[in-house]
């Protein structure tokens, strides 16, 4: 994550970035739903979220079996509390109108071509070999030489409910991103995508899929980048180019 670039002064905060309507999680029932920026009231709800569902749920986090390990926790905290405080670019939620439980996180930064970032004062291993993982599945695609920009929009830790999965939050919060990035004045969102669900939900507003390796493949690279027990197969960096034609 990078602190050079800051949130534009003429967006305001907090700013409701999308409205829809998709199904109830428990009836067919139409209801609405909203996308806005996470306020300090609920950063600590944010962060819990996050803790109890990203880290459970995500594929290289959950072969890592990180929720069961305090110190991963404690470091993963760490770093979604640093993101959230430090940066306040565009940590955006999803509620349901009507209801103030948190349907979705999704922690908004921007790489730049001339990143460096050192993780090895972390003191899980778990915690370092992921960002490992990352940084070399990000550098195997030069997003920046591809699409001739020097930074794009990226998400850090992105989770919906577990009971909200199956109506279309994950792809409502995708889409949001371009609202986002169009805002910021960012021509690029560029993704690492390590679920089948992740994969679809990306591809259906347009993300493109830039690079794909298989778990089984990067697991040749050793001990580092293996991931035991994975449910999915492939490991993926998609994109949008907001400069495309339309």
């Amino acid at each position: 994550m990078n602190s050079k670039f800051k949130r534009p002064s003429n967006i305001p905060f907090p700013n409701v970035w999308c409205r829809f309507q998709l199904k109830h999680p428990n009836s067919d029932e139409l209801v609405h739903y909203f996308i806005q920026d996470l306020t300090p009231n609920r950063y600590e709800d944010a962060i819990e979220h996050l803790v109890n569902y990203f880290i459970a749920d995500e594929t290289m986090c959950k072969s890592r079996d990180l929720s069961s390990d305090l110190q991963s926790i404690a470091d993963i905290r760490d770093i979604i509390r640093s993101a959230i405080l430090t940066y306040k670019l565009a940590v955006v939620v999803c509620f349901r109108e009507g209801s103030d439980e948190i349907v979705a996180v999704n922690i908004l930064c921007v790489r730049h071509t001339d990143e460096m970032c050192n993780w090895n004062y972390y003191n899980s291993s778990k915690v370092r070999d992921i960002e490992t993982t990352h940084y070399y599945i990000f550098g195997q695609f030069d997003a920046f030489r591809r699409y001739k920009t020097r930074r794009c929009l990226t998400s850090f830790a992105f989770s919906v409910m577990p009971w909200y999965r199956t109506i279309g939050i994950g792809r409502k919060m995708l889409e949001t991103n371009k609202y986002i990035a169009r805002m910021l004045g960012i021509s690029l969102i560029s993704l690492l995508l390590t679920s089948n669900v992740s994969h679809r939900c990306a591809e259906r507003p347009g993300y493109e899929k830039d690079y794909e390796i298989t778990f089984a493949k990067l697991a040749c690279k050793g001990a580092t980048f293996t991931y035991p027990g994975v449910t999915c197969s492939n490991i993926s960096v998609h994109s949008f180019n907001l400069l495309q034609p339309i």
